[in-house]
């Protein structure tokens, strides 16, 4: 083979590449969202590293290639951290909530974690929501099935055996805070509850 023709062949699979169907797209929209610079729509879609932030009195639904769907609040920044599947099943998914408040129902897979500045959260199959209202909280509240959750640790932000875990069933919650870990697992006031979800509903 030649020089010209392996240059070719790296010219064509770089644009394979760069055309390769994104892991997540936009199904519904109230509002404004940007991913960097980009501002989406309905069917706009997201790939591993992008990160999307929502405007205010906004939401977003994103659906995934394996089923599972997201809605960010308004105000809210999440980042695609990875996300490796096989046709519509699921390998592993890691997102990132720098801030705000993100609901999720989680298609069954493989491994669906995300994070927070101050807690890591790991389920296989659910449906719960998670909020950052500041970077040293996180709120994560569960309405079925089941989710771990652990504190984050300070430096490497990630999940380890010496940090205690909370088990979450039913619809439960905790409430985690930097430096001090997480609270044990306990019913929340259904006005609580009712201004969580609401905060998510509409698209």
């Amino acid at each position: 083979m030649t020089y010209r023709s392996l240059w070719v062949l790296g010219l064509g699979l770089a644009a394979a590449a760069s055309q390769a169907a994104p892991v997540c797209e936009v199904a519904a929209l109230i509002g404004e969202a940007r991913s960097g610079s980009a501002v989406l729509k309905a069917g706009s879609g997201l790939n591993v590293g992008d990160e999307l932030q929502t405007g205010a009195k906004s939401r977003v639904r994103l659906r995934c290639v394996d089923g599972s769907s997201l809605v960010l609040a308004e105000n809210s920044q999440l980042r695609i951290e990875s996300f490796s599947a096989e046709g519509s099943e699921r390998k592993d998914a890691r997102f990132f909530l720098r801030l705000g408040l993100v609901g999720q129902k989680v298609s069954a897979g493989g491994a669906w974690t995300l994070r927070t500045p101050s807690a890591v959260t790991a389920v296989r199959g659910t449906e719960f929501a998670v909020e950052v209202p500041s970077e040293d909280k996180t709120a994560v509240l569960m309405q079925s099935g089941s989710v771990d959750v652990q504190p984050a640790r300070p430096q490497t932000r990630s999940i380890t055996a010496a940090l205690p875990l909370i088990a979450l069933a039913g619809l439960m919650g905790t409430d985690c805070v930097a430096g001090k870990g997480c609270s044990a697992a306990a019913a929340w006031s259904e006005t609580r509850i009712k201004a969580t979800l609401d905060r998510l509903s509409g698209v």
